[in-house]
């Protein structure tokens, strides 16, 4: 999957990378049976795993789902998220700011791109 840091990956992205990777991989035929190249974006929901992937979507909308539920039993979160660091989770939802502990937490994922975001990453 291709990730851009700086703006969302789009299909020109995605041709500009298959391309020569494709001319490469038919000079040097590492692979000796048929195969399918397929490269594309790591997805508009995809999961926020390293630090980077964090840092980068500081001040987006995200979902996260906790391992337990939550002292008002909320398993589901949605919010912007702040900040993130080797412990917590710093989330600004509709109820207030929480601090979720990164250890209770089983994934955290881009949540739906508003329209005008997705028009944008299709550019």
């Amino acid at each position: 999957f291709l990730d851009h840091m700086e703006r969302p990956v789009n299909i020109t992205d995605c041709e500009n990378v298959t391309r020569p990777l494709n001319k490469l991989l038919d000079e040097l035929d590492p692979i000796p049976q048929s195969y399918t190249l397929e490269v594309g974006s790591a997805g508009l929901e995809r999961e926020l795993i390293r630090s980077t992937h964090f840092d980068a979507c500081e001040g987006s909308r995200v979902r996260v789902r906790m391992i337990r539920p939550t002292e008002d039993g909320a398993r589901d979160l949605n919010g912007t998220l702040r900040s993130c660091d080797k412990e917590n989770l710093t989330l600004e939802t509709e109820a207030g700011t929480l601090t979720l502990p990164l250890a209770g937490i089983a994934y955290v994922r881009l949540d739906d791109l508003a329209e005008d975001e997705i028009k944008r990453a299709a550019e």
